[in-house]
């Protein structure tokens, strides 16, 4: 018996001077953190602790004074980017766990893409024919937590990521990304919409223009554009998208415009007058 005891304590005496415990410390917790997020790191269960943390470029680990609990509280951008192990003491044998790299989460900022029915106005503002609808949706990774404002007043039930646009106003949105729900950001800019007059009858002229005339429409190959005035008048085309695809500045009564380089679909014809504009939808088949 008594040389049992004998050997018992030769081996812990050399597992102690060789560091080598009958235990091994691991960490586990929040190893990846919300932009200005918290968490909280731990560890197994012993007599006693001490932290460790290095930079991410730093050869070797530096003591955290006074982090000496069973866990240890992180935050970003402060601890990302950096490693942790603890030093943990039981029974009088002392070990070191791995090291564990914190890192911190970054995200994009806010976009909304627009889609539907409209052009993009001189004032940078979207202009959608009366009677139509346009669509604001918020891009990814913002699909949690969303509210929509409407002149600075967040629009009842539209938490949805996709907004439908049916009246005048300026309009704005925040959202979070669903990995971490808290970190709420705006768009941090208005979009404004307004609606216009527009005319879509074969043969009939632009409202309010009584002197020009579009036509056919629809159409296939090309246009006919025709203005009884002496003034010119500068032409814009806009897909459905909103984008720009051609200009045509006009000074005599009657222009052909091929627009079956533009393909099938719905376009928008911006017609500019000195300080008087009309817009009319055209359809390509």
């Amino acid at each position: 018996m008594k040389i049992l005891k004998v050997l018992s304590l030769v081996l812990l005496l050399s597992q102690n001077m060789n560091g080598q415990c009958p235990f091994d410390p691991t960490i586990s917790g929040d190893l990846i953190l919300c932009p200005n997020g918290a968490g909280t790191l731990s560890t197994q269960t012993y007599d006693s602790y001490q932290w460790y943390k290095r930079a991410f470029q730093d050869p070797d680990l530096s003591i955290i004074p006074g982090d000496t609990s069973q866990t240890i509280s992180i935050s970003n951008p402060t601890d990302a980017l950096y490693y942790f192990a603890v030093e943990t003491t039981l029974n009088g044998c002392t070990e070191i766990s791995p090291e564990v790299l914190v890192d911190g989460l970054l995200f994009l900022p806010v976009t909304v893409i627009s889609t539907g029915d409209f052009i993009i106005g001189s004032n940078g503002g979207s202009e959608v024919c009366i009677g139509d609808t346009m669509f604001f949706t918020l891009g990814l990774p913002y699909n949690k937590n969303i509210t929509w404002y409407k002149n600075g007043s967040p629009i009842p039930g539209e938490t949805s990521p996709t907004l439908a646009v049916t009246t005048v106003g300026s309009y704005t949105v925040t959202g979070a990304p669903e990995t971490c729900p808290d970190y709420l950001q705006p768009l941090g800019l208005n979009l404004d919409v307004s609606f216009v007059e527009c005319t879509t009858n074969t043969d009939e002229t632009l409202k309010g223009e009584d002197d020009i005339l579009i036509y056919p429409n629809p159409a296939t190959d090309q246009i006919s554009i025709q203005h009884k005035g002496e003034e010119i008048i500068d032409v814009n085309f806009f897909n459905n998208l909103g984008q720009l695809i051609h200009q045509e500045t006009i000074s005599v009564n009657n222009k052909i415009i091929n627009v079956a380089k533009f393909g099938k679909g719905i376009y928008f014809i911006e017609i500019n007058r000195g300080t008087r504009k009309v817009l009319r939808k055209l359809l390509i088949n």
